[in-house]
Formats: structure tokens, sequence, C-alpha cells
């Protein structure tokens, strides 16, 4: 680890990270999408980006007070972060359902409908 927690390669975490994603999904030759258009296909992260810039540039001119604009965005942050948890694991499930779906010899868990076998009458 270098000064201030970086490590000795000088690129931040998520720098590096962003370069990893570049090189497995082959970007790099023309490939690379701006922002714009990889929001288009979570419309729900989009929206949530959209309310944070609205409290950043105080559109509807209420915000007076820098606390204000502080808990907006916290509460902002938070809905954003369970948005993107929830399409990742909404996108996960679908995955793991058609890759499975996929294979032969995998069985699916079905909720048992029965309650049992009825009794055949009174023991002695």
């Amino acid at each position: 680890m270098g000064e201030f927690g970086q490590r000795r390669s000088g690129m931040k975490p998520a720098l590096r990270r962003k370069a990893r994603m570049g090189k497995e999904r082959g970007a790099g030759v023309g490939e690379e999408r701006s922002l714009e258009e990889r929001l288009g296909e979570y419309p729900e992260l989009r929206a949530r980006f959209e309310a944070m810039l609205a409290i950043v540039e105080n559109a509807d001119g209420d915000i007076v007070k820098a606390d204000e604009a502080e808990e907006q965005v916290i509460t902002e942050l938070r809905q954003l972060g369970r948005s993107a948890l929830q399409g990742w694991a909404e996108r996960k499930q679908r995955k793991v359902q058609s890759e499975s779906e996929g294979r032969s010899g995998v069985t699916h868990k079905v909720k048992k409908t029965s309650t049992g076998t009825r009794g055949s009458g009174r023991s002695r």
C-alpha cells in the first residue's frame, strides 16, 4: 500500500475496476459507451440520478440551508443504492434461471402443494 491507502500502482480502486471491466468486455476499440447510453438501459437508476441533479441544482428553489440539501442528498443516495441493488438482484436471478433452464437434469424447487397423506383410521 502506498500513501493515503492507494495501491502502489497509483490508481484508485474504482479506476482499476473500470479499467479491468473494460478489458474483460473487450472495450477500447470504439466500443466504449457514454454514461447517457448506459443509463438508458436502467431507467430506475437514471431517474435517481436526475433526482440527485435536481437537488444539486436546487431546481425547485426550496433548499435554503446546507443541512436540508445534505438530508435530501443522503435520502436520494440511499434510494439510489436500493434501486441499484434491486436491479442487480433481478438481473442476476434472470441470468441464473436462464442458465439453469438450459442445462438438462437440473431440478427446480417447486412449492409443495400436498399437506401429506390422509390417515387410514383410528389406531388402537
